[in-house]
């Protein structure tokens, strides 16, 4: 027992000391308070992360007393915040934003945001020259910098005095609109990097409440909710967004442009969760605040093209590529050679390969892998594009351009997310169907069920991206003449579609029609008559189905009815 209390007490030492600057002077004033005062090690960080002016006296006098010594880490601070303040003027908004953020891994270009860059160097200078900058570095080749907690927790006390900061001061909105601003502009760029990077700083923004009038907590709780959407964490996202729509809409006709957003990314989020009529809603809804109140091109823009991505979905891809084409004619006019022009390119080039025109879809993937690329190599918009066109080039037959393509696409999307992430199972989705195109089943097979087991846990079993990997497996098993093992695989993915009303059903009822073909032509007609005749029927009967499906959501010139046609008439039916 003994053992296990000097266990927690070393533990509980390490703690302490974690939390305090590890310099000789903070260890040394510690030890004196603690020694003098019998506060408990808890007491003591809470009489630092407060510092009154009881507690500052009480250690300048406990320091006196033990080594003539009177200057704390408060006073030494606080001393220096002032001479850099009196340098120049313009240093109070960038202090004090450093001093609202988590202490750890600030972006550098964040401050860059604030003013000029001779601006910031004098800054860093001046940081440094003070010690009060404990590490600069890199988090994922982005540059960073970080102070102790609690030379921040001293800042933020400092400042708070000295400009006597309430929810109504000036400067606190700037700091704040500068810091929404900024994460708003990650996320036009889908710098995902700098999105993982901002969730713990925004998350820790939002923590001084006492400071942040409700306005620009709930702006920024939809920034947030945006970075949730794009990393995938849709619930917090949902969560993040309804709550400051509900907030911000009091005010519409000030918070109007916000509204518009969020509408937009919330419609989004219920696309992922599978409600894409209520996204559909959303969608029309927000562009109708675009059409309202016009000049907001990128936002119009973006709005449109996630429309067009609904319509897709719910299988009228005419208005879909209606929509995402108005859309890249805005991107053209507007932001030519953007992060947003080439998002666009990509997912109009993924309707046509969706409608069958792999040529088409083909070109306007280059399109945007080339633009792209301009922006960085290892851009996860890269990845989804990769993603895309090869398998584009597996349509068009191109096994080799397509395994090449989808095995760089993997690579990129392992730099930037774990390994059970959604976008890993995409990609994994992508190179299996490959996989199974060129005859290597077991390889295929690994690689879906990998895809299957992150679909499942992080969509559920009901999803249209899950049933899309259970008819990919069902397919390989069909290829393989394991025909009860296809069918059930097949069965299921299409009860997911049907159940969602998907249109993408066809291709579940095509691959059972092949199922039961294969069936009749393996049957002896001796054997049993009736059964032969049933699996031609059934088969015949899925072809039919799947043709009333595609001749009602595609082009009649569409690929889709012409296979699917010829088909029916090799059996004989006209």
């Amino acid at each position: 027992m003994r053992i296990g209390n000097v266990h927690h007490s070393e533990i509980k030492s390490k703690k302490f000391l974690d939390n305090i600057p590890p310099f000789p002077l903070d260890v040394s004033t510690a030890a004196y308070y603690l020694k003098a005062t019998n506060v408990s090690l808890e007491g003591y960080l809470n009489h630092l992360i407060s510092y009154n002016k009881e507690f500052a006296a009480t250690q300048e006098h406990i320091l006196k007393e033990a080594s003539d010594y009177t200057k704390t880490r408060y006073g030494i601070i606080t001393l220096s915040l002032k001479k850099i303040i009196d340098t120049q003027k313009e240093f109070e908004p960038l202090l004090l934003l450093i001093s609202l953020l988590d202490s750890q891994n600030i972006p550098k270009a964040l401050l860059d945001a604030c003013g000029n860059s001779s601006l910031i160097d004098s800054l860093f200078y001046h940081l440094n020259k003070y010690s009060l900058i404990v590490n600069e570095s890199y988090r994922n080749s982005i540059p960073v910098f970080s102070i102790h907690r609690s030379t921040q927790k001293i800042s933020l006390a400092y400042l708070k005095k000295t400009l006597a900061l309430e929810k109504n001061n000036p400067l606190l909105d700037k700091v704040a609109h500068i810091f929404e601003n900024y994460v708003t502009e990650i996320i036009d760029k889908e710098d995902f990097l700098q999105m993982k990077l901002l969730l713990s700083q925004g998350d820790a923004y939002l923590r001084h409440d006492d400071l942040l009038r409700d306005n620009i907590k709930n702006s920024l709780k939809s920034s947030l909710g945006c970075i949730y959407y794009y990393l995938s964490d849709y619930i917090k996202a949902k969560q993040f967004l309804e709550e400051s729509l509900v907030n911000l809409i009091k005010d519409y006709h000030k918070n109007h442009h916000k509204v518009a957003r969020i509408l937009m990314y919330l419609g989004n989020v219920y696309r992922t969760l599978g409600d894409c009529e209520k996204a559909k809603n959303l969608l029309e809804e927000s562009l109708s605040i675009y059409a309202q109140y016009p000049g907001n091109y990128m936002g119009n823009g973006r709005a449109l093209g996630y429309l067009g991505i609904i319509y897709r979905g719910l299988g009228d891809y005419s208005k879909a590529r209606s929509l995402l084409e108005k859309s890249l004619g805005i991107y053209q006019e507007h932001s030519q050679n953007s992060i947003g022009h080439a998002w666009i390119l990509s997912h109009l080039g993924n309707t046509y390969l969706i409608l069958g025109n792999y040529e088409q879809a083909r070109i306007l993937l280059e399109q945007s892998l080339d633009i792209y690329k301009k922006h960085s190599e290892d851009y996860v918009g890269v990845s989804w594009v990769l993603g895309y066109l090869g398998d584009a080039y597996r349509a068009l037959g191109d096994y080799k351009k397509s395994q090449e393509l989808l095995e760089q696409s993997l690579i990129i999307c392992r730099k930037h997310f774990p390994e059970n992430h959604v976008y890993i199972a995409s990609s994994l989705a992508y190179l299996g169907n490959l996989h199974a195109e060129i005859g290597e089943y077991q390889m295929a097979r690994n690689l879906l069920e990998k895809s299957l087991e992150i679909s499942e846990t992080s969509y559920g079993k009901n999803h249209i991206q899950t049933a899309r990997i259970l008819r990919s497996l069902g397919r390989i098993y069909l290829l393989e003449g394991k025909m009860q093992e296809a069918e059930n695989f097949l069965q299921n993915s299409l009860n997911i579609f049907q159940q969602h009303k998907y249109s993408e059903s066809y291709m579940s009822l095509e691959n059972l029609a092949d199922l039961y073909l294969m069936k009749f032509s393996q049957q002896p007609l001796s054997n049993d008559r009736q059964k032969f005749h049933q699996s031609k029927n059934q088969a015949l009967e899925y072809l039919r189905q799947a043709l009333e499906i595609v001749k009602a959501h595609f082009p009649n010139d569409s690929s889709h009815i012409i296979r699917i046609q010829n088909k029916l008439m090799n059996q004989g039916i006209k």
